[in-house]
């Protein structure tokens, strides 16, 4: 053992200057090294650690409390139209960070867009139901989770659907199929949906005419405009005798509404082999305005095609998960963990907000206390003002007697150096002499 405590004193001799070269060579570590030593002492003690321990968490907690309020903050939101109470939006609070967690949104998003589908008039399980087929709609379609939301509620209390799952079916087949963000199928979409629906036209058939407008190189609000005139002249009985007297059928023998797909194939063969003027003169004598005249035009100038995208939005199911599956990412996992750490650091902000509200109320009621006493307590102010004048009058006669004092002891002090004056001459033969004297009885004692 000694023998091997000897060699690693070798060792360390040998390589001191090594390793004091290195330390030199570091940026930073001669300064780091010696700030670790000087707090080493402090670090040691038991009672520092704990007491640092305890102010790490009391920060920690008070953080988490603030991110949780946030969150909090949304569900109150979101109660002004649920109406639940305190302990049933406790639990729905608990359920809405339990979904974030397993999703790629933000965690306070998730309150916002149950807020969004809750707003439109749906009802709490079903939009329940809605929420997350919304979370996973809007990291598919790369869209901010309310203008998602919003266009699905929308879209399904125009065509009476219930399943939200279905409505993204159909929302994620018309991007698919059209030439459009999935952020502006959203936003415009729903604007023709009503009128479609009121002319006959299911949903499946209005979002592939849209796709299909998209496709054909039109813009979304362009293509908007055009069907909605479409529809609208469709629903006209005078436009709807026009297309019949052009050989055009709008209803079937049991009077309802044909297929778009129909209609647009019937005008078609009527518009072959035209040249561009007799086009225009045969859509003209249908006395449609400009904007249906160009969506007919459009609709019918490939009805293949258009049949073959709305059969595709017809039979979208599916659609949904496909996108989310084809919009997997790198970065998912890491949102996904970043959501689940989020989700139980909420939690610990729940955990800690009843100490930090009572601590608040606290505050809040010696606040309210100080100003009843200000505002009510009119003794209380006579009085202390009475004291501060007696206090404020006792020192200026205080003051006045320190001067007439320093002019008493300032003359006195005047005569005494007057007296000083003369005597001290006096004072030092005195001195002289007697010092003389003690010097000769000391000669004789001691000689």
């Amino acid at each position: 053992m000694d023998n091997g405590i000897a060699k690693a004193k070798s060792f360390q001799m040998a390589n001191a200057d090594a390793m004091s070269a290195l330390v030199d060579a570091v940026p930073g570590a001669s300064g780091a090294l010696s700030s670790l030593s000087s707090i080493a002492p402090i670090a040691a003690n038991p009672y520092v650690l704990a007491g640092a321990a305890i102010v790490g968490v009391g920060i920690a907690a008070k953080s988490a409390y603030d991110d949780f309020a946030i969150f909090n903050k949304e569900m109150a939101k979101l109660n002004v139209t649920a109406q639940l109470s305190k302990d049933e939006l406790s639990l729905l609070e608990d359920k809405l960070i339990s979904i974030g967690a397993k999703s790629t949104v933000p965690l306070d998003d998730v309150p916002k867009a149950l807020t969004k589908i809750v707003s439109a008039g749906m009802e709490l399980p079903d939009a329940m139901n809605a929420l997350e087929p919304t979370l996973l709609a809007a990291k598919a379609g790369f869209t901010d989770i309310e203008t998602v939301a919003g266009a699905a509620v929308s879209v399904m209390n125009s065509a009476g659907i219930t399943d939200a799952t279905k409505t993204y079916d159909i929302l994620f087949a018309t991007l698919n199929k059209g030439n459009a963000e999935f952020s502006d199928i959203a936003q415009y979409l729903p604007k023709i949906v009503p009128g479609a629906l009121q002319s006959g036209f299911a949903l499946e058939e209005t979002a592939g005419a849209f796709a299909f407008l998209t496709a054909q190189g039109q813009t979304a609000e362009r293509s908007t405009t055009l069907l909605e005139n479409a529809f609208k002249s469709l629903s006209d009985p005078k436009r709807i005798a026009d297309f019949n007297k052009l050989g055009v059928s709008i209803f079937d023998s049991a009077g309802n509404m044909r297929p778009l797909t129909q209609i647009s194939e019937q005008l078609g063969t009527k518009l072959d082999g035209l040249t561009d003027a007799e086009r225009i003169n045969k859509l003209n004598s249908l006395g449609l305005d400009m904007e249906a005249a160009a969506a007919f035009a459009a609709l019918s100038g490939d009805t293949d095609k258009l049949k073959s995208i709305i059969d595709f939005t017809a039979n979208s199911s599916g659609e949904l998960n496909a996108a989310v599956k084809n919009s997997a990412n790198s970065t998912d996992s890491w949102l996904q963990i970043q959501n689940r750490l989020g989700a139980a650091w909420l939690q610990f902000g729940k955990f800690v907000s009843p100490v930090f509200d009572a601590i608040g109320a606290g505050v809040l009621q010696v606040i309210d206390w100080f100003g009843q006493v200000t505002a009510e307590g009119t003794l209380l102010r006579d009085s202390i003002d009475l004291l501060g004048f007696a206090f404020s009058f006792v020192g200026d006669i205080l003051g006045q007697l320190g001067k007439a004092a320093g002019f008493v002891f300032g003359h006195i002090s005047s005569k005494f150096n007057t007296m000083y004056s003369f005597i001290r001459p006096l004072i030092t033969r005195l001195a002289d002499g007697l010092g003389g004297l003690g010097k000769m009885i000391a000669g004789v004692f001691f000689f």
